[in-house]
């Protein structure tokens, strides 16, 4: 009897070798975390940054988080609207920080 591969996959993805199976198997594990893997790190960078004010930890958390999920677009693991909402939010909260420092608070 031939050894079968595993076909279990949550997404069912169908296994036809050992190539696809260190290919498939990866993928279909961090597509399904992938998004949390973004909130664990805009939250993990804030929480380091918080100490140098709010605003400022809230921006290198967001652009540090952009640039991954730029990548994870790329990759296919999260939709293309969550670089779009994070960059953007991103630009906004940047001016916000231009107009603060002109006044002397931030």
């Amino acid at each position: 009897m031939p050894y079968e591969y595993p076909t279990n996959y949550s997404n069912g993805t169908q296994v036809t070798g050992p190539g696809s199976f260190f290919i498939d198997y990866p993928v279909a594990l961090i597509s399904n975390y992938a998004n949390g893997f973004l909130i664990l790190i805009f939250l993990a960078i804030f929480t380091i940054g918080s100490f140098a004010g709010i605003l400022k930890s809230v921006v290198t958390a967001l652009f540090i988080t952009s640039i991954l999920s730029v990548y994870f677009a790329a990759q296919g693991w999260v939709n293309m609207a969550v670089p779009f909402g994070l960059i953007s939010v991103l630009i906004i909260l940047i001016i916000i920080a231009l107009f603060e420092g002109k006044n002397g608070s931030l």
